[in-house]
């Protein structure tokens, strides 16, 4: 069933389309805010779906025929007007529904009042404070919003950034998750390891973490100061289990031994050192290891 979420379509504040999403030439995308997971302080917000809405004279007003673009970096939807003849954008983009949420798709109801947008169950989003969070509002849901009237009218919040001061407005949210225990052993695992889990990464997880494992679009880095901060403390065994949940699309597709072996070019990476003894893919071994 859907969480019926009944709302007052405001008028938000609207930006001319072709300045929305640009920035100066020098523009920063590095921000502290972020921890490392620059990509989610970008001002692109990551565009999930289209859709056209008509009203017709009977649904929203104002939104005679426009286009309802879902976003999962920032948790809203976006409408853009479009020309009489439906061919080409015309007038303002307006921002919709905030939240620390992935809005992955709609739905609209016949009576053109309800717009139905589907949540991811889980992922990074900008949080409400600025900075990162992996904690969704709504995780895998069916929210209803209602047009009953029109509100008082919203801003649009642009991606935060640090303040002058220097301080993070916001911080990395790393899930609430207890260490495993500080005592163990280091990771164990050879420079054979090393050399295939590299060819192993670049095939199969590049893509999303990028090939220096902070540089992805996609996906969290996996190394540097947001590696350290989620994992540091942590068994080995936690982080292979993690990994073996990849690639999203197709968990656990990959061998056993290719997932240590891609677990150990990351810890290598990290700056834990190559040994004699194999990581292996045995939980209980693995849980003794600390990631410290």
């Amino acid at each position: 069933m859907p969480r019926e979420r009944e709302s007052a379509f405001t008028k938000p504040f609207v930006e001319p389309i072709a300045t929305m999403f640009t920035v100066p030439s020098d523009f920063n995308f590095q921000d502290p805010a972020c921890k490392g997971i620059n990509f989610i302080c970008w001002p692109t917000v990551g565009a999930s779906s289209i859709e056209y809405y008509g009203s017709n004279g009977g649904g929203i007003p104002g939104w005679e025929r426009v286009l309802l673009v879902t976003t999962l970096k920032r948790g809203s939807l976006y409408v853009l007007p479009l020309s009489a003849d439906g061919q080409s954008a015309a007038g303002h983009m307006s921002r919709y529904f905030r939240s620390e949420n992935r809005f992955r798709d709609t739905a609209i109801n016949p009576d053109g009042k309800t717009i139905y947008v589907a949540t991811d169950p889980d992922g990074l989003v900008e949080s409400a404070n600025g900075g990162v969070t992996t904690s969704m509002q709504n995780k895998g849901a069916i929210l209803a919003f209602t047009y009953v009237g029109e509100g008082v009218p919203a801003a649009i919040d642009e991606p935060r950034r640090v303040s002058d001061a220097g301080q993070p407005k916001g911080q990395v949210e790393t899930g609430g998750k207890g260490r495993e225990g500080a005592a163990g052993i280091p990771p164990q695992f050879t420079a054979e390891q090393v050399a295939v889990g590299r060819i192993a990464y670049n095939s199969n997880c590049a893509v999303c973490h990028g090939n220096t494992l902070t540089n992805g679009t996609f996906g969290t880095p996996l190394a540097g100061e947001y590696f350290k901060t989620k994992w540091i403390g942590r068994t080995v065994g936690a982080f292979y289990d993690h990994a073996k949940k990849m690639p999203p699309a197709s968990p656990a597709s990959l061998p056993n031994d290719t997932y240590a072996d891609i677990v150990s070019y990351i810890l290598e990476v990290n700056g834990f050192k190559a040994g004699d003894a194999k990581l292996p893919f045995v939980r209980v071994a693995l849980d003794k290891m600390i990631i410290k």
